[in-house]
């Protein structure tokens, strides 16, 4: 919450500093109770009306996409094992092959037993992977004692576009930045375009953001904080009425 909350200033509030050190010493005490303990300190900051807060068996219901990139929808079973719970995307790696259906239970993944990873763990277990082109699932089918069957299925992976374009500096110092989109890539590539146009000689930026369609929030704070002193406000939020 310290990193994407986006007013500053609450976060310097006395309410902010002790409903933060009564969830820590409450968790810490009962970590049964951490999800809700957490959902009832930001619920009494009255700081962000639009937040909500999900427990985990909450985000495992609707955190059913697919994370691995081989078509597969996996989410929590019964057991806590990754379980495939719809058919495999038309036009995957896992539907070509023919091996994968809906209700197996992906015991292991690239050698890992799934049981009580999140998805997003499931994802760190690929990404640190040597090859990471591709997944081995161990597969169990409804009904099956044999050992888990293990299946190779290529990753489809999108490599995120290079957000910037033209970068240059004219003769009297001006540095000129082509900023496409704001994507993951965003704040990093910027800083190092207005570091590489600092070197060169420019002392005053151009920004040209003609034609960005926007994207991610946090990248596009992130950029305009570059431009601007450390604590300064780059959101403001206005209620309607």
């Amino acid at each position: 919450l310290d990193k994407y909350y986006y007013d500053g200033a609450a976060l310097s509030r006395d309410e902010w500093k002790a409903a933060k050190e009564r969830y820590a010493g409450a968790a810490e005490q009962k970590p049964s109770l951490a999800p809700a303990l957490r959902a009832k300190a930001l619920t009494s900051l009255r700081a962000d009306k639009y937040t909500r807060i999900l427990d985990p068996d909450g985000y495992a219901k609707i955190a059913r996409f697919d994370i691995l990139g081989v078509g597969l929808i996996l989410s929590p079973g019964a057991d806590g094992r990754a379980a495939v719970v719809s058919p495999p995307l038309p036009g995957s790696a896992a539907a070509k092959s023919g091996l994968v259906k809906r209700g197996d239970v992906v015991d292991t993944l690239d050698g890992v037993k799934t049981a009580g990873l999140s998805s997003f763990e499931l994802l760190d277990v690929v990404d640190r992977a040597p090859n990471k082109n591709e997944a081995t699932l161990g597969v169990v089918s409804p009904g099956d004692d044999a050992a888990p069957r293990m299946i190779t299925l290529a990753r489809a992976t999108r490599e995120v576009a290079d957000p910037l374009g033209r970068v240059d500096v004219s003769g009297d110092g001006v540095g000129y930045v082509r900023l496409k989109e704001f994507n993951a890539r965003t704040a990093d590539r910027l800083a190092e375009a207005l570091s590489d146009l600092e070197t060169r000689g420019a002392s005053r930026y151009v920004l040209d953001l003609r034609g960005n369609p926007g994207g991610a929030f946090q990248e596009a704070v992130s950029a305009a904080a570059l431009f601007v002193k450390d604590g300064a406000p780059v959101v403001t939020v206005v209620e309607r009425t």
